[in-house]
């Protein structure tokens, strides 16, 4: 076993101690990220809605009384917004009972918010692990839009915007006695039944706002459709490096831990492909990785709503 002189253990000491300094210095302040958005068949009455998004707060006991949740309401609550949406993880799973115990917080927090026409929510893995029945429950009551393979259709105006969550799957428990196989990736990302048949509950050609949590639910959606995704999962690769792919460290970190699962291709910001567009969000608190962000800032995300030109669709 190689010994250390008393020098060396001080250096080693030393290091450890700047690189966590360096590490929480780096865990990134709350940003403001702001654009527009240009959807097909757009109805005037929607013209300019702003819409306000963030994800993956994973509110815990150590973490729900940290000044930067205050900050996020107060800075939220600036934007005005028509609409508050919010992309799952809102919890976190490492508390034992967590609902049971913290739900009545969550609502007391998430009533600080404001907004004009309401705040809506889908659940994430975290929520899964945590209990959501009883945290959609108490949400409904207190006038929260939690949707769970759920369309929701606010009249503004005369016409209807179009919302739909998507259920975040949940794990299948192992069995004792049995060899626990998992899922297929893609039984965490297919659309729902509903989602699929969504042109018997959508107006014609209206464009659709949807929530999932995993941002992967974008492949198995059609280019031709007029959709616009909001997702987060992935804290943004929680670090960044200029002279490294995007997402890097977490590509890698996915891939020891499930070999078979396609590469990481949605990780942070935004990707269009024909007519849909997906926007990753890389989250308000990252939960245990919290300290780790390095050039990945937590954020909110403005968005506002318009309709693509005449021009604009032809391609001029």
């Amino acid at each position: 076993m190689m010994k250390y002189s008393f020098f060396q253990k001080i250096f080693c000491t030393a290091l450890f101690l700047f690189l966590h300094l360096f590490l929480c210095a780096c865990a990134g302040e709350l940003t403001r990220t702001a654009f527009t958005v240009q959807l097909d068949h757009l109805a005037e009455e929607h013209e300019n809605i702003k819409l306000v998004f963030f994800t993956d707060l994973h509110l815990r006991k150590e973490t729900i009384n940290d000044p930067i949740f205050d900050e996020l309401v107060e800075k939220v609550n600036k934007e005005n917004a028509h609409f508050i949406l919010i992309g799952g993880d809102l919890v976190d799973r490492t508390v034992k009972d967590y609902m049971s115990v913290y739900t009545g917080r969550i609502v007391e927090y998430l009533k600080r918010f404001r907004s004009q026409a309401g705040i809506i929510l889908v659940g994430g893995n975290h929520e899964n692990v945590a209990g959501k029945n009883l945290l959609a429950e108490e949400l409904k009551k207190n006038s929260f839009i939690f949707l769970d393979d759920e369309f929701y259709f606010p009249l503004i105006g005369k016409k209807k915007l179009c919302f739909y969550g998507k259920n975040d799957p949940i794990t299948p428990k192992r069995q004792k006695g049995k060899k626990f196989i998992p899922p297929p990736w893609e039984y965490y990302h297919l659309p729902t039944e509903k989602l699929l048949n969504r042109k018997n509950f959508l107006p014609a050609k209206a464009p659709l706002i949807v929530l999932s949590h995993r941002p992967e639910l974008f492949d198995f959606l059609p280019e031709k459709e007029n959709i616009f995704l909001l997702s987060g999962h992935y804290h943004g690769g929680i670090i960044f490096l200029p002279f490294l792919p995007e997402g890097y460290f977490l590509a890698r970190q996915q891939k020891r831990k499930y070999p078979k699962r396609p590469p990481l291709k949605y990780v942070y910001g935004k990707y269009t492909e024909g007519k849909k567009l997906l926007y990753v969000s890389s989250g308000v608190s990252g939960g245990d990785h919290s300290a780790l962000r390095i050039n990945v800032p937590r954020e909110y995300v403005v968005i506002t709503l318009t309709g693509r030109r005449e021009g604009e669709k032809n391609g001029k």
